[in-house]
């Protein structure tokens, strides 16, 4: 054995050739602007903060998933609890119930139809996560009114899920709450695009029965879908019984409306 000092390798740095490896320098994972945004905002939010803070921060976000993970991280935070403010913004940037969505609907022949708005915020998963949001209200003794009811209601129709919107219908009305005219307006026309007549009408009765008052193309999406199902002695009937009942109901938007269904019943 060699009698000679071995020679001390940390002394000497390895060659472009040395087979010595150098260990990989440490990066830490950058951060998606989504994490980066919710950051953000997390620390605007204050100690102390309030349901109307945390409202302003929700409709701040054009990105609903952000908005939901601002929702979800206050609600866990010590002292604070959402109340119908938060709740209802919440569902709304879920559901996306505003103006635009009455885009979905369009009356090119006289008649509406439905036109399902692939990118819009109400997916399936964001509807459901909508209600489940909706359900978790009377869980922390926020309970559901009827802006809240009429928001599920009228954004579920308006992306076709007109069953569970029509469920959601009659469980605010056995609580006594009464839907908003345009919850009204987009679920009768929703039920009698599906040709579900009979359904369509008794809304349509309670909606009057409200004192509230349909606008001409729900009465020509109801009347005129009943011409072309054959059914036009029922649609001239209904528009008498429509005439009794609506107290609102112009002169022009009767005569406007005969003038459809006698035009109708003679193709």
């Amino acid at each position: 054995m060699s009698s000679l000092p071995s020679a001390d390798n940390s002394q000497f740095p390895p060659t472009e050739n040395s087979d010595l490896s150098v260990p990989p320098i440490g990066r830490t994972r950058t951060r998606t602007p989504l994490e980066t945004q919710f950051e953000t905002w997390t620390q605007n939010l204050k100690p102390g903060f309030t349901p109307t803070d945390v409202d302003a921060a929700l409709r701040a976000q054009s990105d609903p998933d952000l908005a939901l993970d601002i929702f979800r991280w206050t609600a866990q935070q010590r002292n604070y609890k959402h109340n119908h403010v938060t709740y209802l913004t919440m569902i709304k940037t879920l559901i996306d119930v505003s103006d635009k969505a009455n885009e979905g609907l369009r009356c090119d022949t006289g008649y509406f139809c439905f036109e399902y708005d692939r990118q819009g915020l109400c997916y399936l998963s964001r509807g459901d996560e909508a209600i489940r949001v909706f359900r978790e209200m009377g869980l922390y003794g926020c309970y559901p009114n009827a802006y809240s009811y009429s928001y599920v209601v009228k954004g579920l129709c308006e992306k076709g899920r007109v069953e569970q919107g029509l469920g959601f219908y009659k469980e605010m009305k056995g609580k006594l709450l009464v839907p908003s005219g345009s919850t009204y307006m987009i679920l009768i026309c929703s039920l009698a695009i599906e040709g579900r007549f009979e359904e369509a009408i008794e809304v349509l009765f309670d909606m009057l029965g409200q004192s509230r008052a349909p606008d001409l193309l729900t009465y020509k999406t109801v009347l005129e879908g009943l011409c072309r199902e054959g059914k036009s002695d029922e649609a001239f009937e209904l528009l008498e019984e429509c005439r009794k009942r609506d107290r609102l109901m112009s002169q022009k938007t009767y005569k406007t409306l005969l003038n459809s269904l006698h035009f109708l019943n003679q193709e």
